[in-house]
């Protein structure tokens, strides 16, 4: 055998391994899809979880969590959102009312446990969105 051949041969044995370890080291699908998503749009770190069935199949974290410290995100990472869940809530309660599932002037108290203060009653679901009160 001459030793070209004889390379060839030892390269055939350890292909599979070759082949195992890029499997391994190459990013899936997901990751693929999360980091490109974060360049596009310039998000410096995120937290996902993948649900199958209502069970928890994958969560991981991508970037940076404080970009200060530079502390990676991580599948348990707890973001600081400030105020911007207020135009999501205000959001969901507009299709409710759109559906007519609830009023802008319903008082508070129709949704909530029989034991809210009696101070409360006065107050609806407009004053919640506007953050006013009576």
């Amino acid at each position: 055998m001459n030793v070209r051949a004889k390379h060839f041969e030892k390269f055939l044995s350890v292909l599979p391994l070759i082949i195992l370890l890029v499997a391994s080291v190459r990013a899936d699908a997901i990751d693929d899809l999360v980091r490109r998503e974060m360049e596009k749009r310039k998000i410096p770190g995120i937290s996902i979880a993948v649900l199958r069935e209502g069970k928890i199949v994958r969560a991981d974290g991508y970037g940076f969590a404080n970009l200060e410290t530079r502390t990676p995100a991580s599948k348990d990472t707890v973001y600081e959102i400030g105020s911007i869940s207020k135009q999501f809530a205000a959001e969901a309660i507009m299709l409710l009312v759109e559906d007519g599932k609830l009023s802008l002037d319903d008082p508070i108290n129709k949704y909530l446990p029989a034991n809210a203060p009696e101070s409360w009653k006065a107050i609806t679901v407009r004053n919640l969105l506007n953050h006013t009160s009576e």
